[in-house]
């Protein structure tokens, strides 16, 4: 760890990398949820009424 930096041994891009290319089902899931949100949040600042787009799935 001395020859390299703590940001080179665990960076979060990383692990990000390793939970798309593992397809984590929990990960996906977290994703899927937060766009959701994301989804609603900017709808509702844009004043559009009804329900948010919804996560089509794979």
């Amino acid at each position: 760890m001395k020859e390299m930096g703590f940001y080179d041994v665990l960076s979060l891009e990383r692990i990000c990398e390793d939970l798309v290319g593992w397809r984590s089902e929990r990960y996906i899931e977290l994703l899927n949820t937060r766009r959701d949100w994301c989804n609603q949040l900017f709808c509702g600042l844009l004043g559009e009424t009804g329900e948010a787009p919804q996560d089509p799935g794979p």
